[in-house]
């Protein structure tokens, strides 16, 4: 009888760490997907390029700082 209520004392304690573990894993995941969602810096200056926000000299100029870095 004690044998049973001992596993039961373990299971009541395992499982509020076992999902606090898995809130936290799940909630790490998340973030790296949205960071890895995020755009590249030549992405960013493409894009800026493509609105028009800077100009084909600007645009050279910061690629080649990018691809030396």
């Amino acid at each position: 009888m004690m044998g049973g209520g001992g596993f039961f004392m373990i299971f009541l304690w395992l499982l509020p760490v076992l999902l606090i573990a898995w809130a936290i894993k799940w909630f790490l995941d998340e973030k790296e997907k949205r960071q890895s969602n995020s755009d590249t810096p030549l992405e960013i200056l493409q894009q800026r390029y493509a609105r028009g926000e800077i100009s084909n000299d600007e645009f050279e100029k910061i690629r080649a700082t990018l691809n030396r870095g």
